[in-house]
């Protein structure tokens, strides 16, 4: 029962985030969560230590290098900069922001894309001469539906497909998620004037704006790397029998990069290090919470937690409330306890994802990306976020168990 307890201080904890004078982030209360269970036992060492996902870890640590060096040599803020001198109109530049974002969340990894959009929305937004709050929120929404796409996307697709619940990860997602995540995107584009009709208004310059490469010798090595990664994701996709493991996909365009790159020092210490140790302690506290059995018999496991539109509503729900890494690795055990169909998997990525819709909480990618516009003086509320992140949650939801319907999942 302690364990419980414990993950319910930290979720307290995450919540306020201040105890008296102390400010309390997020990565630092998760692991004053694990460092509790290791002090009560209701952890071994040697337990807490192979409850360790170290693929994710690596995978993680590989992409925020490759993110750094993106935003570093000042490559990402080129890219922002053309999409707003090259769109022809304010519906072209809605289209080419979700359709980059969506893009990035599928392939680069949401967490590492929110941790360099702030900034680059920012400077969107004073080169379109209009509110960035409305460019913020599309992305984050871009963001999330994007990534549900691939097994790579989020954290919690990548905790799915190493389950072994899902035969061939990526073709699977594709198959029942791709639909989804397109007509989403394209519902997005088109809510999205009405939703903000400030957009209407942006100055689009047609000049060829200015080039902002920084560091030329880290772009061309940054692009090299990417293209690497690239490379061998669709070897792992097209070839799944070569068993190249997931995490070496992205490490060895990491270690090239460090390896050829002038600037590998500034590199790693831009690495979001208390993001690899949230997920380290995340790791810890989940595998004490599951040991201790009390979640089991509160919850009551029956087949019915197997279907699809159970899991569906259930991931939602409890994402808001624990987020939805922390819900994945919770509910994987008990999909595999079930014998539980590859769809009850999908669906539990699929809904898990989409979460973060809904509120901010609900995703680590939201709470990324508006934290640092927060420090830049943008700030969007919880208020804010929910009005627009209902829409954006049920729509996206009915058209995802919709086609999982269509494709006979259940």
């Amino acid at each position: 029962m302690l364990a419980i307890i414990i993950l319910f201080l930290v979720l307290l904890l995450i919540a306020v985030r201040q105890v008296g004078r102390f400010s309390i982030s997020i990565p630092i209360a998760m692991m004053l969560g694990a460092l509790a269970v290791l002090a009560d036992g209701a952890i071994t060492p040697a337990a807490a230590f192979h409850s360790i996902q170290f693929d994710i870890i690596i995978f993680l640590f590989s992409m925020f290098v490759l993110s750094a060096a993106l935003e570093k040599s000042g490559l990402a803020e080129e890219m922002i900069n053309r999409l707003g001198t090259r769109a022809k109109n304010p519906s072209a530049v809605i289209i080419l922001l979700v359709a980059l974002f969506a893009l990035g969340g599928a392939l680069i990894f949401n967490d590492a894309i929110a941790m360099a959009g702030a900034p680059l929305l920012i400077f969107l937004g004073q080169r379109l001469r209009t509110d960035p709050k409305p460019l913020i929120l599309i992305a984050c929404f871009s963001i999330t539906i994007g990534s549900m796409v691939t097994p790579i996307g989020n954290p919690q697709n990548l905790l799915v497909a190493l389950s072994g619940g899902v035969g061939e990860p990526f073709w699977e997602f594709l198959v029942f998620l791709a639909v989804p995540a397109v007509l989403s995107l394209a519902a997005l584009v088109l809510l999205a004037p009405i939703f903000w009709p400030s957009l209407a208004k942006m100055r689009i310059e047609t000049d060829a704006g200015i080039y902002m490469i920084r560091d030329k010798k880290l772009a061309g090595a940054g692009m090299l790397a990417t293209g690497l990664f690239l490379f061998l994701l669709a070897i792992y996709a097209v070839l799944p029998q070569l068993a190249i493991p997931i995490w070496a996909v992205a490490l060895i365009p990491a270690l090239l990069l460090l390896a050829i790159s002038h600037r590998r020092i500034e590199l790693l210490r831009s690495t979001d290090w208390m993001t690899l140790l949230f997920f380290v302690a995340m790791f810890i506290l989940m595998q004490a919470v599951w040991d201790e059995g009390t979640l089991q018999k509160t919850i009551g496991i029956t087949n019915a937690m197997t279907d699809p539109l159970i899991v569906s509503a259930i991931a939602v729900i409890l994402s808001q409330i624990i987020s939805n890494v922390p819900l994945v690795m919770l509910y994987l055990p008990i999909l595999s306890a079930q014998l539980a169909k590859p769809a009850a998997y999908l669906a539990l990525a699929g809904a898990s994802t989409l979460a973060g819709n809904l509120t901010i909480m609900g995703a680590a990618s939201n709470v990324i990306l508006l934290e640092a516009a927060r420090k830049r003086g943008v700030a969007i509320g919880w208020v804010e976020f929910l009005k627009y992140g209902v829409l954006m949650t049920i729509i996206p939801l009915a058209l995802m168990l919709a086609w999982m319907k269509l494709l006979g999942a259940f």
